[in-house]
């Protein structure tokens, strides 16, 4: 009966988060709250979003760790181009232009830097203009580049396969530069084939060469791949000169060296390597880049969706891709069939690469009413389980639960804002947020609990992001006044508002209900004794198999440490992590 009464409860909330018979969405759709705060007079967030913007225009933006700094940036720029254009700034349209330019980066570029991709780090931002033949000098690149570039030469091998069917694998992940039914021909183009890092017909498949038309040798043909290596040479300015948007070597490469590129064009747009679509976001656990890849791609097409350089041969491959990538994620992704829906994955992934690719794209796309009803369901089941699970709002995963939270925060307003249903409200585990963060601190109010993985558990940083996503969205909750305070004594300058003293109004110890722990201090003061005892349900990953575990610090010193580490599961032994 038990079963029978949550599975009604599934359907029941899917059903009623569903939008309303025909609804029209306005455009943004993902940002009008964040648009209207950055416009307002002394919002503590603009200068700093404005001075990126001004000073990046002709920079090449870096992906940054799997993909977050193209994302960053890509929502800035949108961002920095509504606002522009609410208050009138000069640069407004480069703004907009260098949106579009970030929005062809997420589409076509990779962005995972991570060593275990090899060769692959060598080419981001990086883009191929031809291939050496010991004797031509001269190459021109796609469009004129603003202002100077840099130049590499890179190795090239040549692989020879048999086709046997749809798809062959690769040894490893490396830009194509050419596909021929001999060793230097090119006989067939990039639209009937595609490289991805996990092959969306089966997972187990890695770095896949997949033929996507009938355009492809005979069965039992040979067939050759020209592609890069990771042996690239750098070349030096006076190796070269550059006139409009052809580029002259003075020694020609030679027939297994290709010629790449980085730099900024004159439309603002910035090179690409050309091995990013679907692969882009498939990389890790699988899919942790999703949330950077997907997600900015998505959130700049809503910022830019009014806009006439979004043309409609852009919007279709746009939108494409987007509903590739999440189609590919609800195949294949990690925790994609968790029946929980608060991991890190399923949260700034799945549920959210979900939700903005349906509102981002909705009025031009013509799945984003599917992708609107599985975003509902995710959604549906993320809600059920925050005060099933995390009433108390414990942060089970360590780390990962900092920007997870400040997601469903986010997403959970956002739908609200294009839905007009009230999520958070209501939930348990919005009222507790900021006085579950508060117990959690320790004395020293630089450190956090270190329940779940953190890289470092010594020093593991405070939710202070979190405290200040939670204020932009619950101004005037009952709470507010002392995440204020909280944030004035860990060194920050908390927003306007009322202030309230949690080190008198809330007593010394805290008990986060469902999945644990127990905080206790002596008192509030910096030289306080703290302690956790650490209870509750297993239910996530990132969440330390330590129940009944305690710890204890006396001010800054931390005595009884917690006996866990990143990736531990099994809590080792206490008596080799502590020291008194």
């Amino acid at each position: 009966m038990k079963k029978l009464y949550w599975i009604f409860l599934g359907f029941f909330s899917f059903y009623a988060l569903l939008p309303p018979a025909g609804y029209a969405l306005e455009h943004p759709a993902l940002f009008k709250d964040r648009i209207k705060q950055l416009s307002i007079p002394g919002d503590q967030d603009w200068p700093g979003i404005k001075s990126f913007c001004d000073d990046n225009l002709s920079t090449v933006i870096d992906p940054g760790y799997a993909g977050w700094g193209w994302r960053g940036a890509a929502e800035d720029y949108g961002l920095c181009f509504q606002v522009g254009k609410t208050l009138g700034l000069p640069n407004t349209n480069l703004y907009k232009s260098k949106a579009l330019g970030m929005m062809n980066t997420l589409s076509a570029d990779d962005g995972y830097a991570f060593s275990n991709q090899g060769s692959l780090n060598n080419y981001f931002t990086f883009q191929s203009i031809g291939l050496g033949n010991g004797s031509t000098l001269s190459f021109a690149l796609p469009k004129t580049p603003r202002g100077a570039i840099r130049v590499m030469l890179a190795s090239v091998q040549v692989l020879s396969f048999t086709y046997a069917g749809t798809y062959n694998s690769l040894p490893f992940f490396s830009p194509i530069l050419r596909i021929g039914d001999t060793p230097t021909s090119a006989d067939y183009s990039p639209a009937d084939y595609y490289l991805y890092v996990r092959d969306p017909m089966n997972y187990l498949n890695v770095y896949t060469l997949r033929w996507l038309t009938s355009h492809h040798p005979a069965i039992g043909a040979a067939f050759y791949v020209t592609c890069g290596t990771g042996d690239v040479t750098p070349l030096d300015p006076s190796q070269y000169t550059l006139s409009g948007n052809v580029l002259t070597l003075n020694i020609p490469p030679t027939s297994n060296q290709s010629v790449w590129v980085q730099g900024i064009f004159d439309d603002y747009s910035q090179t690409v390597s050309g091995m990013g679509g679907l692969s882009a976001a498939q990389h890790d656990g699988p899919g942790y880049s999703m949330r950077t890849m997907n997600v900015g791609l998505a959130e700049v097409y809503d910022l830019l969706f009014n806009e006439t350089e979004l043309t409609p041969a852009l919007r279709a491959q746009y939108y494409t891709l987007l509903n590739q990538e999440v189609d590919w994620y609800t195949k294949w992704g990690y925790e994609h069939n968790s029946d929980v829906g608060l991991g890190n994955y399923y949260i700034e992934g799945y549920l959210n690469g979900g939700f903005c690719s349906g509102y981002g794209t909705d009025g031009d796309n013509p799945e984003s009413t599917a992708i609107e009803a599985l975003a509902a369901k995710l959604i549906a089941t993320s809600h059920n389980s925050l005060d099933t699970y995390i009433p108390g709002a414990y942060g089970m995963q360590g780390q990962y639960a900092v920007n997870t939270w400040i997601d469903i925060l986010h997403i959970f307003a956002n739908y609200k804002q294009v839905t007009g249903t009230d999520l958070l409200s209501s939930l348990q585990w919005t009222s507790h947020i900021v006085p579950a963060i508060i117990h959690a601190t320790k004395p020293d109010l630089q450190t956090y609990y270190d329940g779940g993985d953190w890289t470092n558990p010594a020093t593991a940083a405070s939710f202070i992001p979190t405290v200040q996503a939670f204020l932009q969205l619950f101004p005037d909750d009952p709470t507010a006044p002392y995440a204020r305070q909280w944030l004035k004594d860990t060194g920050q300058t908390p927003p306007s508002g009322p202030i309230k003293d949690y080190k008198t109004d809330y007593a010394p110890a805290y008990f986060a209900l469902g999945s644990g722990p127990v905080y206790a201090r002596s008192d509030w003061s910096a030289n306080a004794v703290w302690t956790s005892l650490q209870s509750g349900q297993l239910f996530a990953d990132h969440q330390h198999e330590d129940q009944g575990h305690i710890t204890i610090q006396r001010g800054g010193d931390y005595l009884l440490v917690n006996a866990g580490e990143y990736g531990y599961y099994h809590t080792p032994p206490l008596a080799q992590h502590c020291f008194i």
